[in-house]
């Protein structure tokens, strides 16, 4: 079950959800959150989705740990787990939507993400010399960082990890929906 399911579910659930409950839900993960003030203004399930997923700790586990709190009707007990990271294969098929994506949302940290990348500040600048458009220069980026790691090396999990480096969970929950 992907994450966005997952969620989803959660969410649907959290309708039952009571003021016990959710107090334990705060209680739970409030190690986590690490935030009095954060956990003050969580008034539903939705509101500390939210904040879990501010802290970049909401994950497969997480929201089955909250589904069996919540403790659905006819709930289906399997225990979902994220999948390791170094078992994301390269679908090339799906390559060119994913970068489009990227290239499209990224912006201004585009090169917060190529440094991520383990690119050089001279090749950062010479991209951002030749090319003036965000979208071109992450293009660029993307397909030297494919040429870098042709073949057997080429995974998504470096470029997942630029994602979070530069701060876009977003796009890099988004992709791994997509992989």
């Amino acid at each position: 079950m992907s994450y966005t399911q997952l969620r989803n579910e959660v969410m649907h659930y959290s309708a039952l959800c009571s003021i016990q409950t959710l107090n334990l839900l705060k209680h739970l993960f409030a190690d986590r959150v690490n935030s009095i003030r954060r956990l003050d203004n969580v008034y539903n399930v939705g509101d500390l989705l939210n904040a879990l997923e501010k802290r970049n700790i909401v994950d497969l586990q997480c929201l089955s740990e909250i589904l069996g709190v919540l403790n659905p009707p006819n709930s289906r007990q399997q225990n979902y787990t994220q999948p390791a990271a170094n078992n994301i294969e390269p679908d090339v098929s799906r390559r060119k939507e994913i970068y489009d994506i990227i290239c499209s949302e990224i912006g201004m940290k585009w090169k917060d993400f190529a440094r991520s990348l383990n690119f050089s500040e001279a090749n950062v600048q010479e991209v951002e010399e030749t090319d003036r458009l965000f979208s071109d220069r992450l293009r660029k980026v993307l397909a030297c960082y494919e040429n870098m790691h042709n073949g057997a090396n080429w995974s998504w999990t470096p470029v997942l990890d630029a994602l979070s480096k530069c701060r876009r969970n977003d796009l890099r929950k988004q992709i791994q929906t997509m992989i």
